[in-house]
C-alpha cells in the first residue's frame, strides 16, 4: 500500500507560474481512496532565472495511518539552462511500520544519472547506472513537474511530452488538454470555478513490473484541473483523479496553496 500511494502522489504537486519569476509556493494535498481519507501532502517548490527545487512529503493519516502507517519525501534540485530543467540532485526516503527506506541518484555535468545509492534499513547499495543514449535530455520524475510549469506558463495548455529516467527506467510522460470544467468547492477544497481539464499517462515504458505509476496509461489517466490564483493570477492544480486502482478510485483535492514571490 505505501510504495502505491506513494508513486502515486508524488506525481500529484503541481504548480504553474512565469519562469522568469522568483517565487516559493507551499501547495497542500489531501488524497481519497474509495470513502478512506488515506494521506495528506505537503508540496514546496522554489524556483528562479537560474535554480529550482521541489520538496514533496507525504504522510498517511486517519485509518490508514493505523493499517498501513507510512511517511515519504521527495528532494530535487537542479538548474535552468534556457527552456531546459537540469536535474543535479534526487533523493528520497520512506517510513513504513516495518521498514525504512532511502534513495539517491548522482548526476553528471549534463544531468545524467550515473550512479544510485539506495538503502533498506541498515543495508546500503551502491550501484553504478551505465551510460545509454535514451537518457540523453531525460529529467527526473519531480522535475517533470517543473518542466510542464514552465511549458503552461508560456502556452497556457497542457500538451507535453516529456522524457524520464528515474535510474532504472526510461519513459515517457504525455500530457494534453481534455476541456475547460466548472468544479464546486466541497468539504475538502475551497477552490471553485471554471477550470481547465488535463490528462497525464505513461508511454514507451519497458517493464512495468508490479509497478502501478506504470497503469496510468492511455485508457486510465490520471486527470488533474487547473485553475487560477485569483490575486496572483498563477494557475495551480485544484483537483486529481484516477478512476481506476486497485483499491478503488482515487481522488485528490487543494486544500491551501501559499506563494511568496
Amino acid at each position: 500500500m505505501k510504495d502505491i500511494l506513494t508513486k502515486i502522489l508524488i506525481l500529484l504537486p503541481f504548480f504553474f507560474s512565469s519562469p522568469a519569476q522568483a517565487l516559493s509556493v507551499k501547495h497542500n494535498f489531501t488524497s481519497f481512496i474509495g470513502m478512506f481519507n488515506t494521506s495528506v501532502t505537503e508540496f514546496t517548490y522554489e524556483i528562479n532565472a537560474k535554480k529550482y527545487k521541489i520538496d514533496t512529503k507525504i504522510d498517511s493519516q486517519g485509518m490508514f495511518d493505523t493499517l498501513y502507517p507510512f511517511s515519504a519525501r521527495y528532494i530535487t534540485s537542479g538548474r535552468t539552462e534556457g527552456e531546459a530543467f537540469v536535474t543535479e540532485s534526487y533523493k528520497y526516503t520512506t517510513h513504513s511500520r516495518f521498514s525504512k527506506r532511502s534513495k539517491e541518484l548522482l548526476y553528471d555535468g549534463n544531468g545524467i544519472a550515473y550512479k544510485s545509492i539506495s538503502t533498506k534499513n541498515k543495508r546500503r547499495k551502491i550501484k553504478d547506472i551505465p551510460p545509454h543514449d535514451d537518457t540523453q535530455g531525460t529529467v527526473d520524475l519531480q522535475t517533470a513537474v517543473a518542466a510542464l510549469a514552465k511549458h503552461y506558463a508560456k502556452t497556457k495548455n497542457c500538451n507535453l511530452k516529456v522524457k524520464v529516467f528515474d535510474g532504472k527506467r526510461r519513459f515517457d510522460m504525455i500530457f494534453k488538454n481534455v476541456n475547460v470544467e466548472k468544479i464546486e468547492a466541497n468539504e475538502y477544497s475551497p477552490y471553485h470555478g471554471e477550470a481547465l481539464k488535463c490528462l497525464m499517462y505513461i508511454e514507451n515504458k519497458e517493464d512495468k513490473g508490479d509497478d502501478l505509476l506504470f497503469e496510468m496509461n492511455e485508457e486510465n489517466p490520471l486527470l488533474f484541473w487547473l485553475m487560477e490564483d485569483n490575486q496572483t493570477k498563477a494557475a495551480f492544480v485544484a483537483k486529481i483523479k484516477l478512476e481506476n486502482t486497485p483499491f478503488g478510485e482515487m481522488n485528490v483535492y487543494t486544500t491551501k496553496i501559499e506563494v511568496k514571490k
